[in-house]
């Protein structure tokens, strides 16, 4: 899991649906980058695509960033040297 990652999971787990611009906005990510991390957290499980380019947390997802479930995979290690 990115910095990246984080910040996407934690403005959704706020209940909002929101799109990658927003996103974007309200970080110092482009809106690409966010919709590249919004893909492998889609495919993760932990967003879900409510429409044309919304977003909305997942149960898993807030399981997730509540710390209930950690994630299987090597790859979501949270590594402070990537830029995601």
């Amino acid at each position: 899991m990115t910095e990246t990652d984080l910040q996407i999971m934690d403005a959704l787990g706020r209940g909002l649906i929101l799109s990658p611009k927003i996103i974007a906005d309200n970080t110092d990510k482009s809106r690409e980058a966010i919709s590249r991390r919004l893909n492998t957290l889609q495919a993760a499980s932990y967003v879900k695509k409510t429409g044309r380019g919304r977003y909305k947390i997942t149960e898993e997802g807030m399981e997730f960033l509540e710390g209930r479930v950690l994630p299987e995979n090597d790859d979501w290690s949270i590594n402070p040297e990537r830029n995601g």
